[in-house]
């Protein structure tokens, strides 16, 4: 199962929720986008205050002020920052809160489906299927599964800021985007790689939640076996093993997460040199201008190493998925099958 049919499956499933957070989303990054453009008149007048040489940025804000009656003043370029800025931190957590929203959502749909799956299915389900394997679905798979949305928003969300913020270097100079953007791109394919290692550690930590609940199920069916002659080392040992192989696939996923995403800042720091460099020396883009492309660029450099980092580890989730679909279709194809008529009492025959 690739991440692209994984997120095509949710979306039929809920999509006028898909499409809200899709809008949120993309409203999240225009009003991030338009209060970054608004830092440049406030830049200008602190390196400027008597109003010349000012950007061209500042220049096409203060003529949009004068449109609707505005005083293109010191105090008022730091309202029209602020009010954005608040406007961003409103639509972010409104964002966040129905990403976290669908989430639970989405768990709670998975295992009423599951549940009621097992329940119309036959006897033959129940005794071919490994019962460790059943508790563990229920107990962690799908919290992994329903945890992959919520990567799958961040992943959204990182996609649309980039998007916007890219508008900004690219509006003041193209060549100082591209020249960025190259070496973002250069960097950013060898971990995209990663993500293939990641549905590997991650079948193997599915595996071994399914060996931990099966070594559980086994010895508590077993309880009097096992006392009565004294195994229970034994026992203890058999599910020691299979904690510390879950520890040390658990210590690798975090360890490649915790690589992805800080792997950046190297970069960023480059993307800061040449940004200085090429914009002063050679481009002689104004200070003003300079300083939105340097933040705009450094504020993309951490969001890529993120969604890299988000889409490794959704690759992670993907084996949780598969393991509920292959179960729930496995009770689909044995269906207990019943009649219609409810039964009502019993007298000389079934009424």
């Amino acid at each position: 199962m690739t991440v692209y049919n994984y997120t095509r499956s949710l979306f039929k499933e809920f999509p006028l929720r898909f499409v809200l957070i899709v809008i949120l989303i993309t409203t999240v990054g225009l009003v991030e986008m338009v209060s970054v453009f608004s830092m440049a008149p406030v830049i200008d007048l602190l390196v400027h205050p008597n109003l010349d040489n000012l950007s061209s940025i500042t220049q096409k804000i203060m003529k949009y002020m004068k449109l609707v009656g505005m005083i293109p003043t010191t105090v008022n370029f730091l309202i029209i920052f602020l009010v954005l800025r608040l406007s961003y931190s409103i639509f972010i957590i409104i964002c966040n809160y129905s990403i976290v929203r669908l989430n639970t959502i989405i768990i709670k749909d998975l295992t009423l489906d599951m549940y009621e799956s097992f329940f119309n299915a036959r006897w033959y389900f129940f005794s071919s299927s490994s019962q460790g394997t059943l508790l563990n679905t229920f107990n962690r798979e799908l919290e992994n599964v329903g945890s992959s949305f919520k990567v799958i928003g961040d992943i959204v969300l990182a996609v649309v800021r980039v998007m916007f913020y890219v508008i900004i270097p690219f509006y003041i100079s193209w060549q100082i985007t591209l020249i960025v953007i190259g070496i973002g791109v250069f960097f950013a394919i060898p971990l995209l790689s990663l993500s293939k290692l990641n549905y590997k550690y991650g079948e193997m930590r599915t595996s071994c939640n399914n060996r931990i609940m099966n070594v559980i199920q086994e010895s508590r069916g077993g309880v009097k076996v096992i006392l009565g002659y004294g195994n229970q080392h034994k026992h203890i040992e058999k599910l020691d093993q299979v904690l510390n192989a879950h520890r040390r696939v658990t210590i690798k996923t975090h360890a490649l997460e915790i690589i992805t995403t800080n792997i950046y800042e190297p970069f960023a720091w480059l993307a800061l040199a040449v940004i200085m460099y090429f914009s002063i020396r050679n481009l002689a883009i104004p200070i003003t201008e300079v300083a939105l492309i340097a933040y705009a660029l450094m504020r993309i450099v951490p969001i890529i190493g993120y969604l890299v980092s988000r889409k490794n580890a959704l690759h992670n989730f993907l084996p949780s998925y598969r393991q509920i679909s292959s179960i729930m279709n496995d009770a689909k194809e044995n269906v207990q099958r019943s009649g219609e008529r409810p039964f009502k009492q019993l007298v000389n025959n079934v009424t």
